[in-house]
């Protein structure tokens, strides 16, 4: 950082604050005051129905976890906390937007926050079709066809390429 126009002797006193909220005073010998900012992310941030999502951050400097949170659409923390651990495995049933909030290790700033959203595809489990079909007639799903009586369980793939299971009876 360089500074200029500021003429010698004239008293002037800088203090320099970082995007991070690190403040560097010249008369304060004792370590500065960083305020936290973290990344909260979602590993995958995609998943289907009954899958889990690993929530985590990123972040300087060193932070305290308060807590992660369901989060509003203002990422405010909405109810009660889910966990204060750095690494918060979750497993919505539907696209859910999470909060966490931190703050320094001696809470001398103000609590910061980052929004992070998992986002959830359908599974269809266990669906049942029943079919009564004549001799020489099929039923195809899933590109097969089915001419035989019995049962048979197929498994298909949606669009976004979550497993669904459909139970055929012939």
């Amino acid at each position: 950082l360089t500074i200029s126009g500021i003429p010698s002797g004239s008293g002037t006193i800088v203090k320099v604050t970082d995007a991070n909220g690190c403040i560097s005073d010249p008369y304060n010998q004792a370590p500065h005051t960083c305020c936290p900012y973290v990344t909260a992310i979602a590993s995958p941030p995609v998943i289907c129905q009954g899958e889990t999502s690993l929530l985590s951050f990123t972040g300087t400097p060193a932070v305290v976890v308060i807590g992660w949170y369901l989060a509003d659409a203002n990422c405010k923390p909405v109810g009660a906390s889910l966990g204060i651990t750095k690494v918060l495995p979750v497993t919505p049933g539907v696209t859910t937007t999470y909060v966490v909030v931190v703050s320094n290790s001696n809470h001398s700033c103000n609590d910061t926050s980052n929004c992070v959203t998992v986002t959830v595809h359908p599974s269809y489990n266990n669906i049942p079709v029943n079919r009564t079909i004549c001799q020489g007639q099929t039923v195809t799903i899933g590109g097969n066809a089915y001419g035989f009586s019995g049962d048979y369980q197929i498994r298909l793939r949606t669009v976004f390429g979550c497993d669904s299971i459909i139970n055929l009876h012939l």
